[in-house]
């Protein structure tokens, strides 16, 4: 095992051989035998392993279920949670704006008079194919 192996390890499950897999710990013991910068690594875990010990809170399961019943105790109270209308304001904005828009449109081109000139043409073809004559039906 090489000694960033080690320290990868070490980092990732902590300084007890036995956290370790089962793979990893025959070849860690054996670098734990010779090499000084394999051991300072280990203890480094350990002792951030004794740190993480302490600075976890006792849990009592008496308080956990005292808390508990409480949750259950107000969302009881509460009752089911409102179900929203199925159209509400913000989900009409967009469908709304489209329409608006869209009507906007209607009106713009409607008032200009963007019929196609040209007897055989329609469509937008027959709009490129009219010539100038719209622009100046527009301006005027």
């Amino acid at each position: 095992m090489r000694i960033a192996r080690f320290i990868h390890l070490a980092e990732a499950h902590g300084g007890d051989l036995e956290r370790w897999p089962v793979a990893e710990r025959e070849a860690a013991r054996e670098l734990l035998g010779w090499s000084d910068e394999a051991r300072r690594a280990l203890e480094e875990a350990q002792a951030l392993d004794i740190w993480l010990d302490r600075a976890t809170p006792a849990v009592d399961a008496k308080r956990v279920e005292r808390l508990a019943s409480r949750i259950e105790e107000a969302l009881d109270r509460r009752g089911p949670a409102p179900v929203p209308p199925a159209w509400t304001l913000p989900r009409l904005w967009p469908a709304a704006t489209f329409l608006a828009v869209m009507g906007l449109m209607g009106v713009v081109v409607g008032s200009v008079g963007l019929v196609p000139a040209s007897a055989g043409a329609t469509g937008l073809a027959g709009l490129v194919t009219a010539g100038p004559s719209y622009l100046s039906v527009w301006v005027q």
